[in-house]
């Protein structure tokens, strides 16, 4: 993959965000160091990145696409109102979760942990 200036400032953005943006958010943030580029442009270089393994798509609301830069394993809630992700601390108290390198014959590869919750912003807290 050649590093062209879009894809550079896409993926500064995405590694520099605290919050899994979707392509919407992520072409508010470029434009305002590349103003001209496109939702499409956005689109595909994510699209691209996440298949090559240098970001991930997280399935939001309504099967909108998020972003998330930070490529260390880690599992993230999901808010069933507004649709926000956030990433699950480590040490959540009460929840340990280890899986064998294979299930029923089957070698693991990857997994996600995906926890629906009820965010604070919308519960009206902060």
């Amino acid at each position: 993959m050649v590093m062209t200036p879009q894809r550079r400032v896409l993926l500064e953005e995405l590694k520099s965000s605290l919050d899994h943006p979707s392509a919407d958010e992520l072409l508010e943030r470029v434009r305002r160091r590349l103003p001209r580029t496109s939702l499409a442009t956005v689109y595909r270089n994510m699209e691209l990145m996440a298949s090559l393994g240098l970001v991930r798509k997280l399935k939001g609301k309504r099967g909108r696409a998020h972003f998330d830069g930070r490529m260390e394993p880690h599992h993230h809630m999901r808010c069933a109102l507004c649709g926000r992700f956030f990433d699950l601390p480590h040490e959540v108290e009460g929840l340990s979760i280890e899986l064998p390198g294979e299930i029923c014959g089957n070698k693991v590869l990857d997994w996600n942990l995906e926890i629906l919750v009820e965010c604070s912003l919308c519960r009206g807290g902060n």
